[in-house]
């Protein structure tokens, strides 16, 4: 297993729209019974809720990784080193219905010191546990624009916010 270097979060420095949409994570929820599921996300953010660090994720009622996000409330956001673009894909479109899909991606999974799952491919990794969740809905949406780009086959995504447990920086 490789080094840990923890980071405080009021001293994190993250460019997030570039490491959010450009070069993704792996969200990875656990279902409160030993089970988790990886899967990739380019929506998301950080912001202070409830006075606490809290990062966002997003995640369609389709995801086989919604089902964990409901049932658990502890989850890792991930950002994996670029030679591992490869994981990235195989997360983003392989479902975990399939099984084994932490093995079959390449990824190599251990526990994290504050609780969630890291893997060693990762260069950043965030540990949080759900505080909340807000399921989008049609009348979430002032205007036609979004639901007609983003909505017009699938359903709503659901906002969760998982209060930061832990960052840590891979070495």
């Amino acid at each position: 297993m490789k080094e840990l270097r923890e980071i405080d979060p009021y001293a994190f420095t993250v460019t997030p729209y570039s490491a959010i949409a450009k070069e993704k994570m792996i969200l990875t929820a656990e279902n409160g019974e030993g089970e988790s599921n990886p899967m990739t996300v380019s929506w998301g953010g950080f912001c202070v809720l409830f006075g606490e660090p809290t990062v966002l994720y997003a995640v369609r009622p389709e995801r086989f990784t919604y089902s964990f996000c409901e049932s658990g409330n502890r989850i890792s956001l991930c950002f994996l080193r670029p030679e591992y673009e490869k994981i990235l894909a195989y997360c983003g479109s392989h479902s975990g219905r399939e099984g084994a899909k932490i093995s079959r991606a390449g990824l190599h999974p251990f526990a994290l010191p504050c609780g969630g799952i890291g893997y060693e491919e990762a260069k950043l990794i965030v540990s949080g546990e759900k505080c909340c969740s807000v399921p989008l809905q049609e009348e979430s949406f002032p205007g036609r624009e979004i639901l007609e780009k983003w909505y017009a086959k699938d359903g709503y995504h659901t906002l969760y916010f998982a209060t930061v447990k832990g960052i840590f920086e891979v070495v």
